[in-house]
């Protein structure tokens, strides 16, 4: 499976955090498969820049 890009801006304080996963798709002759989930990822906000 090939890879593609997601992005997101989200106005976040510092110390905030947020937790996700992701998991990949690819559809072959309208058929979509899924492969499996990823471990969970959690991000944290650092001081603004």
């Amino acid at each position: 499976m090939s890879s593609g890009k997601l992005s997101r801006t989200v106005n976040y304080t510092s110390g905030d955090t947020e937790q996700f996963k992701v998991r990949p798709y690819k559809k072959v002759n309208g058929v979509t498969y899924y492969g499996a989930w990823s471990n969970v990822v959690t991000i944290k906000a650092g001081l603004p820049v």
